[in-house]
């Protein structure tokens, strides 16, 4: 449900032209005159600052709730199974990621491009500034400077985590 939630908020945050842009911006001023295309303009740009931003937290959210979820199940897999657990978890990973081999020494690796392990949300969250920030989407004019200043925040977390979760030994290391 997480890659089925991830992928529809995403798709909405990065809607081609921009979701909730007015397709009339591209008009001429004499086009646009109108008493009806400007106050349509405004109320689009308006929902719009509204709404983006809590998109792009929602999806924040989801994939944050997921990393933290996946990694609360790996630690309790490590207290319980110990020795093994290294190698139960890694088998997991590695059953959810089509690229990976048993004799491969990816451990890093698949730490993040497994979808069943933390780093990959952790990954795919952080990835979100891009996707703010690139200029074709236009979702970072939607932000205000205080939720500018919350999602950065978010970020920097996820950059942490996402640390944590790919440093093997520390991982294991529970």
């Amino acid at each position: 449900f997480a890659s089925r939630a991830s992928d529809a908020l995403t798709a909405v945050v990065t809607f081609a032209g921009g979701w909730l842009v007015d397709v009339n911006s591209n008009l001429t001023d004499e086009e646009i005159d109108s008493e009806e295309a400007i106050a349509r303009s405004e109320e689009l740009e308006a929902i719009r600052s509204t709404f983006v931003p809590r998109a792009v937290l929602m999806l924040e959210e989801v994939l944050d709730k997921t990393a933290m979820w996946l990694e609360q199940i790996a630690y309790d897999t490590l207290a319980q199974f110990e020795g093994a657990s290294k190698d139960m978890l890694l088998t997991l990973y590695g059953s959810f990621d089509e690229t990976y081999r048993s004799n491969d020494d990816s451990t890093t690796d698949l730490l993040v491009t497994s979808r069943a392990a933390p780093g990959y949300w952790h990954k795919k969250a952080l990835s979100l500034a891009s996707v703010v920030a690139n200029d074709a989407n236009g979702l970072h004019e939607t932000f205000d400077s205080r939720e500018m200043e919350g999602f950065l925040k978010l970020m920097a977390e996820h950059a942490y985590k996402l640390n944590r979760c790919t440093n093997s030994q520390n991982f294991f290391d529970y």
